[in-house]
Order: structure tokens, then C-alpha cells, then sequence
């Protein structure tokens, strides 16, 4: 199922291997995070799984993108769901690294 937000991303999910896929796609920026932030925490606490946030057609994320996934690392640690953040070697990964976010969050590098 694909969700376009008011923002610039659009999201989509689905259940493999037991784990809870987010896909999102575009920017995740300031006019997406609100609704990015409230469906990933909709649909985590739904499953109660596992979750892989697929971040890797994200073209640019500012720093509301950031805190959205900081808030859904914080989220998946209070309430007990693991969460791993999947990202391509482009510009996601460079600002997760500048910002130091790449050691602090579950971030994974894989190819698009």
C-alpha cells in the first residue's frame, strides 16, 4: 500500500520475512515529518515486529527528516521493537555521517 503524504515523500509498506517494511521514497523533510513520524508509530505498533525502514529513494533528508528517524529509534527502544534503518551510499548517508547519526543509529548501507 503507497501513502503520499502532504509532504514530499511517499510511503509505502508490507510485511517479508516477518518483518514490517516502511519504504519511503522523495524528501523527507520538514513538510513530511509529521506524518512520516505518526506512520511509522502507527504501523510499528501494529505489527509489534520487527521493522525495516527502507530509506534508500530518499533523495534528502534536513534536520526534521533526522529527528524523525531519532524518534523512531527511541520509539522502537521504549516500547521493544528492533529497527533497522536501511540506506544507499549516496547523500541520506553522507548527512547521517556529518551528523554523526550514522554511529548512533541501526543504519545499514545497501545498494538501491
Amino acid at each position: 500500500m503507497t501513502f503520499q503524504p502532504t509532504g514530499s515523500a511517499a510511503l509505502s509498506h508490507a510485511v517479508r520475512d516477518g518483518a514490517l517494511t516502511l519504504t519511503l521514497s522523495g524528501e523527507l523533510d520538514l513538510g513530511a515529518e509529521r506524518e512520516v513520524r505518526a506512520w511509522i508509530g502507527e504501523h510499528a505498533a501494529a505489527h509489534g515486529g520487527p521493522v525495516v525502514l527502507d530509506l534508500r529513494g530518499v533523495a534528502f533528508a534536513d534536520s526534521a527528516g533526522l529527528r524523525a528517524l531519532i524518534n523512531a529509534d527511541a520509539a522502537a527502544r521504549q516500547d521493544g521493537w528492533s529497527l533497522r534503518i536501511v540506506i544507499a551510499d549516496g547523500q541520506l548517508r553522507q548527512t547521517l555521517a556529518v551528523s554523526g547519526l550514522d554511529g548512533m543509529l541501526p543504519v545499514y548501507v545497501e545498494p538501491e
